[in-house]
């Protein structure tokens, strides 16, 4: 799930449509979070189709990662940007774990970014 988002602030053109299903936001400190924000500081367009998701339960499995509330966080972030062209849904899946979220969230993310 961190890859698509990589991709979409390094190289944003590369596709039009991104599905980040469960991503590690807390990786190295959440740098994902300050990859976004060099982004910001130059771009104000970001014409995608982005869905965003984590399972419900992810929190609770693994609560030092912040699953839940880092993706929570994120997607208001990017909200709170403006950023023109974004077209953008987040779901958080309930009932399920990192390990069982993926089938799911990867068919609504599909649904989402190609209607």
């Amino acid at each position: 799930g961190l890859f698509p988002l990589y991709v979409l602030f390094y190289a944003p053109e590369t596709f039009n449509r991104y599905v980040a299903v469960s991503p590690a936001l807390w990786w190295r400190d959440r740098v994902i979070f300050e990859y976004e924000e060099e982004f910001a500081n130059e771009h104000s367009d970001l014409p995608v189709k982005l869905f965003l998701s984590v399972g419900g339960l992810e929190e609770e499995q693994y609560p030092d990662s912040r699953m839940v509330s880092n993706l929570i966080e994120f997607h208001k972030r990017l909200e709170d940007r403006n950023y023109a062209g974004l077209e953008m849904e987040m779901v958080v899946v309930e009932d399920e774990t990192h390990h069982s979220v993926f089938p799911a969230a990867f068919s609504k993310g599909l649904r989402s970014v190609f209607p």
